[in-house]
C-alpha cells in the first residue's frame, strides 16, 4: 500500500462510490480542487485508488489561525475498509501540512466518522 498524490479527477471517482453514491459525477468536484495549493492524496495498492483526502486551503471563523487547511472528501472503498486506509491517509495530510507549516486542519465530518476522528485525537 502506497500512500502518494493523485489529480482531482482521480478521485472523483471513490468520491461518487463513497460520499455520492446515485449522484452525477460533478456533484463530486470541490470548489477549490484545481487549486495549486490543494493537496490530493490515495491509498494505492496495485495501481488501483482504494481510498482518498482531499486538503483545501479555507479558513474556518471558527479558529483564529489564518493558516488551516480544510479536510474534505475522505473515501475509503467498502472492500478496502478495516485495513487502517483512512488512518495512514490522515497522517499522510497531518505531514504534507505540518511540512507547510500550517496550524490548523479541520473537517466538517460526517456522524458515523466522528469516532474516526476523535481517535485520532480532532476536537468536536
Amino acid at each position: 500500500m502506497e500512500i502518494k498524490k493523485i489529480s482531482a479527477e482521480e478521485s472523483l471517482p471513490i468520491r461518487q462510490a463513497v460520499l455520492r453514491k446515485g449522484k452525477p459525477l460533478t456533484t463530486c468536484i470541490f470548489e477549490g480542487d484545481e487549486r495549486t495549493d490543494t493537496f490530493h492524496f490515495g491509498a494505492v495498492e496495485k495501481e488501483k485508488i482504494l481510498g482518498i483526502v482531499t486538503l483545501l486551503p479555507h479558513r474556518n471563523p471558527k479558529f483564529n489561525s489564518q493558516s488551516q487547511y480544510q479536510l474534505r472528501g475522505m473515501a475509503v472503498l467498502p472492500e478496502a475498509r478495516g485495513k487502517g486506509l483512512a488512518k495512514m491517509l490522515l497522517e499522510k495530510s497531518e505531514k504534507q501540512l505540518s511540512i507547510r507549516n500550517i496550524e490548523i486542519l479541520w473537517c466538517n465530518a460526517r456522524e458515523k466518522a466522528v469516532g474516526f476522528y476523535e481517535k485520532q485525537l480532532f476536537e468536536i
